[in-house]
């Protein structure tokens, strides 16, 4: 039997309660470091500490719809979470392609770059969970 805790700090990241190992902390970015999917901690916990809405608030209630539901998906066995080294090419892969849009190209398209970044993204992970749960 696994055991869960919830805790919903708000929009602080803040979290004194937790063990160093599994607390996330540093500035809020649309890709925070070693958070696969934006959702699993990947730097301690044993894969089983998730974060919800933990990003730059783009997207923020749709955003944290889709972490919900793919959360509760992994939760429930109905994800798997690929090998550690995949997670860390994916969530280096996503974190390239936010870094690439804040290089100043022209700041004019700026927002709307990141809000088709955030919606990419949310698509993906949605389409992972009806790909694989649609039975």
């Amino acid at each position: 039997m696994a055991n869960y805790g919830f805790c919903f700090p708000g929009y602080l990241n803040h979290f004194p309660f937790m063990e160093d190992s599994l607390r996330m902390s540093g500035e809020t970015t649309l890709y925070p470091p070693n958070l696969y999917k934006g959702t699993v901690w990947t730097a301690g916990g044993n894969n089983k500490v998730l974060y919800i809405g933990m990003q730059e608030p783009v997207y923020s209630y749709t955003m944290f719809d889709v972490q919900a539901i793919w959360g509760l998906h992994y939760i429930t066995a109905k994800i798997h979470l690929p090998e550690k080294k995949e997670m860390e090419k994916n969530i280096d892969l996503w974190t390239e392609r936010y870094i690439r849009l804040l290089v100043p190209k022209g700041k004019a398209n700026f927002g709307s770059k990141i809000l088709k970044l955030a919606t990419r993204t949310m698509t993906i992970i949605l389409n992972e969970v009806y790909t694989r749960c649609k039975n």
